[in-house]
């Protein structure tokens, strides 16, 4: 059994070093921290976000919930926390759930851009990926410079047999980063795929 303060310590190095280590979290959890998490002050809520998001990770959804209470408890109404709390739907496999929340979110802040990704990534799990695709547009319609979502676009158009609009997508980011050779690489490929399937 570790000690509360080294589990505190090592859970905020994992933290800063942004390392998941979710199976290592929910053993500090289930040791260490669970019955002291009072203890630890302000720094609990951070670990309780951490513990939630390794649990979803292990499919330790009972944990996650009581995390998620407890979170709730404190901030009610945090945007934060009811992300993570559709992280727990996704993690369930709740996906129309999910994205019913999501929608919401949305409407509320239109300019939140974590959580139009985080729908994007829901509905390619859910293996709708013209959808995915139709949410991705509208989101780099706000969020231009958003280098990863053209990059994710390019890609869901090349599932889609779309590459011409795939080329497009790595043209963007040509413009962003023209210095990046790799762009220039993965566009001529997808310029010369273009061509054979003609």
């Amino acid at each position: 059994m570790v000690h509360l303060s080294e589990a505190q310590e090592k859970l905020k190095k994992y933290r800063e070093d942004n390392e998941r280590k979710s199976k290592e979290v929910l053993e500090l959890w289930d040791s260490s921290v669970k019955h002291k998490i009072k203890q630890l002050g302000n720094d609990r809520y951070l670990v309780l976000e951490q513990v939630l998001i390794a649990a979803c990770d292990c499919n330790r959804i009972d944990v996650a919930k009581v995390c998620l209470q407890m979170l709730l408890n404190k901030f009610p109404d945090s945007l934060r926390v009811r992300r993570l709390a559709i992280t727990i739907l996704e993690a369930e496999e709740k996906y129309d759930e999910a994205l019913e929340s999501l929608d919401k979110l949305i409407k509320a802040d239109e300019t939140n851009a974590q959580t139009r990704r985080h729908k994007v990534a829901i509905l390619k799990a859910k293996c709708q990926i013209s959808e995915a695709i139709k949410e991705l547009v509208e989101y780099l319609k706000k969020f231009m410079v958003d280098q990863e979502g053209w990059q994710e676009l390019s890609n869901l158009y090349l599932l889609e047999g779309e590459y011409a609009k795939s080329a497009y997508c790595m043209e963007e980011m040509i413009l962003h980063n023209s210095q990046n050779h790799l762009y220039h690489q993965r566009n001529a490929d997808i310029r010369y795929t273009q061509v054979l399937k003609l």
